[in-house]
């Protein structure tokens, strides 16, 4: 069990996953909360890609 898992129910709950999901459904906020500066230079029409890193 890594230090962002733990058990509950005899179910695995992944914290790390959970937050980069959260950053996949929200761009927009996750570049907000991230880096507030340079989100506020982004025009309203956007579109921000998400870059995945392989295994």
């Amino acid at each position: 069990m890594t230090q962002s898992s733990e058990q509950r129910g005899g179910e695995r709950i992944d914290h790390d996953q959970n937050l980069k999901n959260a950053i996949l459904d929200y761009p927009y906020q996750a570049v907000a909360l991230f880096a507030a500066r340079e989100a506020e230079r982004i025009d309203e029409g956007a579109k921000v890609t998400p870059l995945r890193q392989g295994k």
